[in-house]
């Protein structure tokens, strides 16, 4: 794990969402997240979506769609656990103010 992570540091570019206090599952779901999606586009774009309840399996699905994202059905998962996971408790943050 602390390799995955640590490869996204050695790139140079900060974390998007900042993982520390996430479980160690969603780390490594972080790690994938950040390295398969970033091929493609920056990864605010999956951040800053809004998808509603359950609605993130079709959308990773059709991002996995693309030629160049390369994701394979164990991929898919753990990005769709990790933003299920992610959004679930920063909206929650948000209803929370």
């Amino acid at each position: 794990m602390a390799a995955l992570l640590g490869g996204v540091a050695a790139c140079g570019a900060a974390p998007v969402v900042d993982v520390s206090a996430y479980p160690p599952e969603m780390k490594i779901n972080y790690g994938i997240f950040d390295t398969r999606c970033s091929r493609c586009h920056d990864l605010e774009r999956a951040i800053n979506a809004r998808v509603a309840e359950g609605g993130w399996e079709g959308y990773v699905r059709r991002m996995s769609l693309h030629p160049a994202a390369g994701l394979s059905e164990a991929d898919q998962r753990a990005i769709v656990a990790f933003l299920e996971f992610h959004h679930a408790r920063t909206d929650n943050k948000e209803a929370l103010k």
